[in-house]
């Protein structure tokens, strides 16, 4: 375990004392969902379709972590009257390792189902999770991502779409994914909370890529990985590409060295490793593109 991962043993709430265990409310399911600054999504899109599940209320909960969000998000979710317990706490920005251990923290869920702010599930999503770890061991329960169909057009969105196709073509034809070589995505996820307290959490050293190093602790540590096909999200794609050029290109690549520091069976499966392979003039050629002050690509 990371020195930076928290330990979730005697943890106890980050923002008030912890309650007693009457008041403790008993749910099988708690959906964790960290928030950054897409308030108009997590409101008209995210939350709808979570409210729509054909699932007993009272059986599930849903915990909202702001992450110092400035869009409003936190006084719009306090105008919502669900009729499903709905929670959420803040924290300043920290990225979403943090928030998400900060929601493992109070939840009172026996599972923990991950999904992020722009992910559409469908009406049968939690059941369909549920009903997965039943009658098993300790499982990590996953189900496929797709780009929903009515999210903005752009050319990210394109490409998204189309290395998710390919990406789950590879794994509903080898029935799941195969660490260390294949990418784990947190964004449709559920596991016990206990397995995720014994592991202590996520990594907040991982500014990204933190879903697949989590992945490949539990992988290493033997628990089951489950693909649930038909348990399909939707990802309301809109980064525009300023956007990820200028946090997720940096970040993924800071902490492709970490993943391959800590973990050395996936150096060989780096991004970075491809690009150490690749002939000389093709990556003088990539940095001279780089550092154009327009798309060459462009007409």
């Amino acid at each position: 375990m990371s020195d930076a991962t928290l330990d979730f043993g005697s943890a106890l709430l980050a923002d008030r004392a912890a309650p007693e265990a009457s008041e403790i409310p008993s749910v099988n399911l708690s959906i964790i969902v960290p928030t950054r600054n897409r308030c108009h999504v997590l409101i008209s899109k995210t939350l709808p379709a979570m409210f729509s599940q054909r699932l007993r209320s009272g059986s599930f909960e849903i915990v909202i972590v702001v992450d110092g969000s400035t869009d409003g998000t936190s006084r719009e979710l306090a105008k919502l009257q669900p009729g499903n317990p709905l929670r959420f706490i803040e924290q300043d920005n920290r990225g979403p390792s943090t928030a998400r251990n900060a929601g493992i923290r109070v939840a009172h869920g026996e599972y923990i189902l991950f999904l992020d702010d722009d992910i559409i599930c469908g009406p049968n999503l939690f059941q369909q999770h549920l009903d997965a770890h039943s009658g098993s061991g300790p499982a990590l329960v996953y189900g496929p991502i797709s780009i929903a169909p009515d999210a903005p057009p752009s050319v990210l969105k394109y490409a998204n779409e189309k290395w998710y196709q390919e990406y789950y073509e590879k794994i509903n034809e080898q029935n799941g994914v195969r660490l260390p070589q294949d990418d784990y995505l947190i964004s449709n996820s559920s596991m016990p909370r206990q397995v995720l307290i014994d592991c202590g959490g996520f990594d907040e050293t991982m500014t990204a890529k933190e879903d697949y190093e989590l992945g490949l602790r539990l992988w290493n540590q033997g628990i089951e990985f489950k693909y649930v096909r038909e348990a399909v999200a939707f990802e309301y794609f809109q980064k525009s590409i300023q956007y990820v050029l200028k946090n997720d290109g940096k970040a993924f690549g800071e902490t492709d060295v970490l993943l391959a520091r800590k973990f050395p069976e996936y150096r060989p499966h780096s991004p970075l490793a491809g690009l150490g392979r690749m002939a000389g003039w093709k990556r003088g050629l990539r940095q001279i593109y780089a550092a154009l002050p327009f798309n060459p690509t462009s007409p």
